[in-house]
């Protein structure tokens, strides 16, 4: 049995779902991996013990992560220890990313990412599948809380172009239940998965270019990569 932890991460020209799949072993690794990122943080640098790992507040220097604001070398340290305890886990990371494309509109308004978030779910439920077909398992999904929870339920069971509910068009269904939802301030490891979403996306973002920021993230992805099953990228 199997836990898929699921995430999103966005910008106006795409949107990355992580998802991180564990064992009982590969789940309290993480789990107390990055509790002790957190008490060093706070050693260090007074950040409250009880913080999230949320990428997005952590990379800024905001909400809990504020006294880390105009310390770029102390955020990306703890980033990198978040990044070091996920590449060093037993997990299986899976990333599925959706792109609009120049003709479609932006991912800036509700609508636009609840469509993206629908489409890249339904990737990451496929290659999730297919793992779980490879080792023999079942699965269960959880995601961090967003707009829209019944109508991304209801997607994976009515988004087939032939009428026929997704789980069916799967070639083993491992799902043993329906998509759950709740809140990554309580979860590691839905924690893990926003890190998984967040350093791919911005690794994404920032391909052509080869400047510091640039190349901090590349090799924070290529230490995820050796987990990495599944990756899909769909645009328009």
């Amino acid at each position: 049995m199997r836990l898929a932890y699921i995430d999103e991460s966005y910008d106006r020209t795409r949107l990355v779902l992580g998802v991180v799949m564990v064992d009982a072993v590969s789940a309290r690794h993480i789990r107390e991996g990055l509790d002790e990122v957190v008490r060093d943080a706070h050693r260090r640098h007074a950040i409250p013990s009880s913080a999230e790992i949320h990428a997005h507040e952590l990379t800024q220097g905001s909400g809990m992560w504020s006294p880390l604001q105009g310390r770029v070398r102390a955020r990306i340290h703890v980033l990198n220890a978040a990044v070091d305890v996920l590449a060093g886990s037993s997990a299986n990371l899976v990333v599925s990313s959706v792109e609009p494309g120049p003709d479609n509109p932006p991912i800036a308004s509700a609508v636009t990412v609840s469509s993206a978030y629908s489409r890249a779910l339904q990737s990451a439920v496929l290659m999730i599948d297919d793992q779980c077909v490879r080792e023999d398992v079942h699965v269960a999904l959880i995601a961090d809380d967003v707009v829209d929870q019944d109508l991304h339920r209801r997607s994976l069971l009515t988004s087939d172009a032939a009428g026929r509910p997704l789980v069916a068009t799967l070639r083993a269904s491992r799902l043993v239940d329906t998509l759950y939802f709740g809140p990554s301030h309580a979860s590691r490891l839905l924690q893990a998965a926003d890190i998984c979403a967040y350093v791919f996306r911005r690794e994404m973002a920032s391909r052509g270019s080869d400047d510091l920021a640039a190349r901090t993230v590349r090799a924070m992805v290529d230490l995820l990569r050796g987990r990495l099953v599944g990756e899909s990228i769909e645009r328009g």
